[in-house]
């Protein structure tokens, strides 16, 4: 039988007692703050039908690491796998890979500013087959996308892989067959440095909007 849990009681418990190859179903948003979510055992984590919320809210002062994310919703509207929201606590998100089988409007990660800088960290993941961008990060939020690989999210906005209009620093990291309006790879309309990346085959509607970065500031 499945393994369906709504409450962060609930998934420890679950984690806890799973096996190598075992999958875990979300069946409500799970708020979270000041824990840490890790496994070594591979574990995939997916929404159970008719649930479209996000898996998580994350709300500061949490360490998620080690699992997969899949997401194989068909709804039409906008389905966000994080959301990270307000986090005045540094947020870690580390060793996961997130992926897409469907034709949804799908984001894997959202992070939306507090009135405390909301800080976060996403090192060593992987992103496959976003269709709304596989992260984005609005206004009041500072972010560090470090030893990351994305390949083949696409946006119907600016940024196919990444859209931030905070301070965004990314390094080592690689964006290939990314697509979307403008800024196939990155779209950036706040503060953006980058180190050490590689961009292949990304696409934009027109070459002029940045088929690897498209920056309006620095």
């Amino acid at each position: 039988d499945p393994v369906v849990v709504a409450t962060l009681e609930e998934l420890q418990a679950a984690i806890d007692v799973a096996e190598d190859g075992d999958t875990i179903y979300i069946a409500d948003t799970i708020p979270v703050s000041n824990t840490t979510i890790e496994t070594e055992k591979h574990i995939t984590i997916m929404r159970i039908d008719g649930f479209y919320g996000a898996i998580f809210r994350i709300k500061g002062g949490t360490t998620l690491s080690g699992f997969e994310f899949v997401d194989n919703s068909d709804d039409d509207t906008s389905s966000t796998l994080i959301a990270i929201i307000g986090a005045a606590e540094e947020v870690t998100v580390k060793q996961c890979n997130f992926y897409c089988s469907s034709n949804g409007i799908v984001r894997f990660i959202d992070i939306s500013g507090g009135f405390a800088k909301t800080s976060v960290k996403i090192e060593h993941c992987s992103f496959y087959g976003a269709t709304a961008g596989a992260i984005s990060s609005k206004k009041s939020t500072e972010v560090l996308i470090d030893s990351c690989i994305f390949n083949e999210n696409r946006n119907y906005l600016p940024g196919g892989a990444i859209s931030s209009s905070g301070v965004l620093l990314v390094k080592n990291t690689t964006i290939s067959n990314c697509s979307a309006p403008s800024g196939g790879g990155i779209f950036n309309s706040g503060d953006l440095t980058i180190s050490n990346c590689q961009f292949k085959d990304n696409t934009v509607e027109n070459f002029h909007y940045g088929s690897d970065v498209f920056s309006t500031e620095s």
